[in-house]
Formats: structure tokens, sequence, C-alpha cells
């Protein structure tokens, strides 16, 4: 049970990943809410501690909970970087706005 739950986590985690990489919003959102509910069924199991297999394969999936995490970071840095970016235009075009 554990080893195929972790499994179709290491499915969800590929789908986040690969979502984040196309940068499309809705295909992340989807992705993204199909991982807790693994990963509760995965912690509520609890043999992924006491079956070495088990543990190992759970080691090999965190490097792509992990990969997910930087992606998500990137990604928000980008976004962030392109909204001061329009915010920087807006007040070069119609400082008014922005002033008091």
């Amino acid at each position: 049970m554990s080893l195929a739950a972790l499994e179709q986590l290491d499915d969800a985690l590929a789908s986040l990943v690969a979502a984040l990489d196309g940068e499309d919003s809705q295909a992340i959102e989807t992705a993204a809410a199909a991982v807790p509910a693994i990963v509760a069924q995965v912690g509520e199991s609890g043999a992924w501690r006491a079956i070495p297999q088990v543990r190992e394969r759970a080691r090999e999936i965190l490097t792509k909970l992990e990969a997910a995490r930087i992606r998500a970071h990137v990604n928000a840095d980008v976004a962030r970087r392109r909204i001061d970016l329009l915010a920087a235009q807006g007040v070069a075009m119609n400082p008014g706005v922005y002033g008091r």
C-alpha cells in the first residue's frame, strides 16, 4: 500500500514539476491540488518508516518535491519582477497615478 501511494506521489510531483515548467496557471493549480491528499495518504500508512525499500523510495521522491519547491520560488520571483517592471513603466507613463 505504501509503495503504491509513493508511486502516486511520484507521478503527482512529476506532473507538478511539468506544470511549473510550462508556466500554465491552471495546470499548476490542478497538479498542486492533487499532492496534499496523496501526501496525507503516505503519512497515514506509516509503513514508509519501517520498510527499508519504501523508505529509500520516499527519499528519492523528495528530490522531485525539492525540484517543485525551487520552481515555485523561481516562478514567484519572475512574476514579482514582471509586476515591478509594469509598475515602473506605469509610473513613467503616468506619474500622477502613483504620486501624491
